[in-house]
């Protein structure tokens, strides 16, 4: 389903082009608890995030906090499935921790169009998905 390829976070660097690498910590299937390493690339610099789910309602909803050592990220992600497909809502909130903070101001624009770019691939990932599964 569209809910369960969002939140598996190992599939996240086919759409967001700011992961360089992701795997889960384990083999178990997607559940409150499961975790992910994620490797992120801004420019030339990369930087190891840890991500939990740390909220998880199966087909409806995910929290997905992620730590690294220059920002905390939590990523909501909600789903509302409807006869023509399904509606994703996002919302991700970032809080960048020591001199990261301090940049913000001037790299607020670089980050909130790579988040809109991470958007627009989903949403053609998601797209494609769809077309394949129509009979």
């Amino acid at each position: 389903s569209t809910f369960d390829y969002i939140v598996d976070f190992s599939h996240i660097d086919e759409w967001d082009h700011t992961i360089v690498s992701a795997h889960q910590v384990g083999d178990s299937s997607i559940k409150l608890g499961t975790r992910f390493e994620l490797l992120f690339a801004m420019g030339r610099r990369e930087s190891p995030i840890s991500y939990e789910l740390t909220e998880f309602i199966p087909s409806t909803k995910a929290v997905l906090t992620g730590t690294s050592k220059s920002f905390i990220a939590i990523d909501t992600v909600s789903i509302e499935e409807r006869q023509d497909g399904c509606r994703v809502d996002w919302h991700a909130k970032i809080t960048f921790t020591g001199l990261s903070a301090l940049l913000v101001p001037l790299i607020s624009n670089k980050i909130k169009a790579g988040g809109a770019q991470t958007i627009r691939d989903l949403s053609l990932i998601l797209d494609a998905q769809a077309e394949r599964a129509k009979p």
